[in-house]
């Protein structure tokens, strides 16, 4: 059996307990997801609040050796816990990103919309608990 611990902490808790996890830079979000597989770190999800039930996950990020096969299992064990917060997920992925947007399809989100951000295409995706 896989051992999976994901701790949801504000920002400034995420930086001082996880000194050593690189957070994109210029970016303070209200939550943050870090994903821990056996004990080794596999990555986080990092959003703000939109409203009481719904969270806009602005940024995550996945260690390269857990890349592959293993991604899905990790987005999906995050998205659980994620949904324990909140009722709705929403996320904005660049259409470029194919391999992304088929993983979070795959995981249970539906593609509600895109909008132009600058020079790229946004697609908007939905996940909802239920």
């Amino acid at each position: 059996m896989l051992d999976y611990v994901i701790h949801r902490l504000t920002y400034t808790e995420a930086k001082e307990r996880y000194p050593d996890v690189e957070f994109k830079e210029g970016y303070m979000p209200t939550d943050v997801y870090l994903g821990f597989w056996e004990g080794a770190y596999v990555g986080y999800m990092a959003g703000s609040f939109e409203n009481i039930n719904t969270i806009n996950i602005q940024y995550m990020q996945l260690m390269p050796e857990f890349l592959g096969k293993k991604v899905v299992r990790i987005i999906r064990e995050i998205i659980k816990k994620i949904h324990k917060d909140f009722k709705y997920i929403t996320m904005n992925a660049d259409n470029t990103k194919n391999n992304m947007i088929r993983i979070l399809l795959s995981a249970g989100f539906k593609i509600i919309g895109t909008k132009a951000d600058e020079d790229i295409t946004v697609v908007i995706l939905l996940k909802t608990d239920g």
